[in-house]
């Protein structure tokens, strides 16, 4: 799309920060990791992190964009929007 992918904006390496950085976030981090988890498992067989690079950026892509997500990825779609928000705030 015209926005960059999740991937390219280094979401992962944020994600690692802030649940090290902030012990508050890290159940929900989990939850959506794991959810994250179930949704590469379920289209690609295997968990997040040993999903190619193409296939953990169309699962990212999937969720980054509410208006134009899908119904079944609404968990994954909230996950993100909360990971966002940490991001913004803790990059600014």
């Amino acid at each position: 799309g015209e926005h960059g992918s999740a991937v390219d904006a280094k979401v992962p390496d944020f994600l690692e920060f802030i649940v090290k950085d902030m012990p508050q976030h890290q159940t929900p981090m989990r939850g959506g990791l794991m959810w994250l988890n179930a949704r590469a498992n379920k289209l690609f067989g295997k968990v997040f992190k040993d999903c190619a690079a193409a296939e953990q950026t169309q699962l990212l892509d999937e969720i980054a964009f509410p208006e134009t997500a899908k119904p079944e990825v609404s968990a994954g779609v909230r996950f993100f929007g909360q990971l966002k928000n940490l991001v913004v705030t803790g990059y600014y």
